[in-house]
């Protein structure tokens, strides 16, 4: 038998139209019919009082075990983050992996981000991205969204899945959203 007995994934994010801190921890173990499980332990609102140093996150971290009785475990389990310095100093004292989704977000962020002039197919897929970006601004600022079925989604840097979740916002709604346009530059002409 190991002597972890679980990984816990940890995240905190803000609410970019709030400004409201959150903070999530989801366990995940190996049941008795060993099926693997995962439950949101918590998502609480960071209180807007205290920092988000180590000194404040890892009480936090400890406390949400504490509601379901597994604050025991806090040195057994394996903790799953971003590589965030707080975060990582606030877990220094127990096993800590980085989260592959976020460091293939920031190896894809980087390499897309910042095509060499050399390299045609970067500078293809950062065009793509970029003129993604601005139609979902576009979309948003000019109300055109209300007229959609499903919203478009916006591209965020730090998650890690969100360059294609836009993507794939747009391309499921190609025709509408190309429909739309041809509607408004009618009106404008």
């Amino acid at each position: 038998m190991s002597e972890y007995n679980g990984a816990v994934t940890l995240d905190m994010w803000t609410d970019d139209y709030r400004k409201i801190s959150y903070l999530c921890h989801t366990i995940h173990y190996i049941n008795s019919k060993w099926e693997l499980v995962e439950r949101v332990l918590s998502t609480s609102e960071w209180d807007s009082t205290l920092r988000k140093t180590s000194d404040n996150i890892k009480p936090a971290i400890i406390q949400a075990l504490r509601r379901y009785s597994i604050e025991d475990f806090f040195t057994k389990l394996v903790y799953v983050t971003d590589r965030g310095s707080n975060i990582v100093a606030a877990l220094r004292s127990v096993t800590r992996l980085s989260c592959a989704a976020h460091i293939l977000n920031t190896v894809l962020y980087t390499t897309i981000g910042k095509p060499s002039q050399e390299d045609a197919f970067g500078e293809e897929v950062t065009t793509l991205v970029t003129g993604a970006k601005s139609l979902v601004t576009y979309f948003k600022q000019t109300s055109l969204q209300n007229r959609l079925k499903k919203t478009l989604k916006a591209s965020v840097e730090t998650r890690w899945n969100s360059v294609h979740t836009m993507l794939e916002s747009i391309s499921c709604q190609y025709e509408d959203v190309r429909a739309l346009l041809l509607e408004r530059e009618k009106r404008v002409v």
